[in-house]
């Protein structure tokens, strides 16, 4: 797939892909306000949109050695004192859902929103969530999102739950 570079806004000049690397926070503000749809932008940004949502959990060492056979989940943990995002984990089904100080939830995907979902402008919980997802993804969490690796992610169809984007 091409992507299409952004002719406007404080990411002009970047691709959708791209911007979700680097601030998934205004991606989702300005999908919300209908920005990417008023300038040809809205196929790109639908499939961005849908697919940020469905990121399919990916095994680590520890995942695999604790329970092999277990589907996994990503277990997504509030910072108490500020409801926040705090981090997730990407940790076996089988495993009793975290017990203690800092809420936690469970989904079946990686989902960029979810940092967004919790507080609004949390550019903070935005850039755990890089951090986490690149350490889960491709083994580094200062993996270094150039445009290209951006869109090859995005474009790579293994990378999501596509009967659930259907």
């Amino acid at each position: 797939m091409t992507w299409t570079k952004l002719n406007f806004g404080k990411h002009k000049g970047r691709t959708l892909p791209e911007v979700m690397f680097r601030d998934p926070d205004w991606f989702y503000w300005a999908y919300d306000e209908g920005a990417f749809a008023k300038r040809g932008l809205g196929t790109e940004a639908d499939r961005i949109h849908a697919r940020a949502s469905l990121i399919l959990p990916r095994a680590n060492a520890q995942t695999h050695k604790e329970d092999p056979e277990s589907e996994l989940e990503v277990e997504y943990y509030v910072h108490r004192p500020t409801g926040r995002f705090g981090k997730f984990s990407v940790v076996p089904r089988s495993r009793p859902i975290h017990q203690g100080s800092s809420p936690a939830f469970r989904g079946r995907h990686i989902d960029f929103r979810v940092p967004r979902e919790m507080a609004d402008y949390d550019k903070l919980g935005s850039f755990l969530f890089i951090s986490l997802l690149k350490h889960y993804v491709f083994g580094d969490a200062s993996y270094r999102m150039t445009r290209k690796r951006a869109e090859a992610f995005f474009a790579d169809d293994s990378n999501f739950d596509l009967v659930r984007e259907a």
